[in-house]
C-alpha cells in the first residue's frame, strides 16, 4: 500500500554522482537525501542500495533543494535487489522567485507523477508574495524512508 507524506515540504540535499557498475558502465545521477544526512550515510546508502564498485564512486556537488510533498513511501515489501526497493522517481524544476528588489531561485523536487498545476500551487503557497516562474530541468532520484 501506498501513502503520501503529510508534511507540507521539507529541505534536503541534492547529491550529483558518478560511479561504475560491476560491468564497467559509468552513469551519472543526482540523488536526494534529507538534510540531516551525513556524508558517511550518503556514501554507504549509494553502495547498498545500488550494488556499485566502492572505489568507482564519486560525489561531484552537493545542493539544498525544497522537497515538495507527495511523495509515496512503500509499505510494502519490495526485494533489496531493485532500485525501487531504496529509491523514488522525481522531477527537477528550477523556481525563479521575482520580488521587489530581489531574484532568488529554489530547485523544487516533486514526484515524477505530480502535475504542473499542483507544483504551481505549492510554490504560490510557500512564496505568496512572490511572482515565479516553472521551468522543468531534469530527472532525479529521492532516498526512500
Amino acid at each position: 500500500m501506498m501513502e503520501i507524506s503529510e508534511s507540507k515540504s521539507m529541505r534536503g540535499k541534492m547529491f550529483s554522482i558518478r560511479f561504475t557498475n560491476k560491468r564497467h558502465v559509468y552513469f551519472l545521477r543526482k540523488c536526494v537525501f534529507p538534510i540531516n544526512y551525513t556524508l558517511k550515510q550518503v556514501e554507504n546508502y549509494l553502495h547498498n542500495s545500488l550494488n556499485i564498485v566502492k572505489e568507482t564512486l564519486e560525489i561531484l556537488d552537493a545542493t539544498n533543494v525544497l522537497i515538495m510533498d507527495g511523495f509515496k513511501r512503500s509499505n510494502e515489501s519490495t526485494d533489496n535487489t531493485l532500485i525501487d526497493a531504496y529509491w523514488i522517481d522525481a522531477e527537477q524544476y528550477i523556481i525563479e522567485l521575482n520580488y521587489t528588489n530581489k531574484v532568488d531561485y529554489i530547485i523544487l523536487i516533486a514526484n515524477i507523477d505530480t502535475e504542473l498545476d499542483a507544483v504551481e500551487k505549492f510554490v504560490k503557497s510557500e512564496y505568496p508574495n512572490s511572482q515565479f516562474t516553472i521551468e522543468h530541468y531534469d530527472e532525479a532520484w529521492i532516498v526512500k524512508s
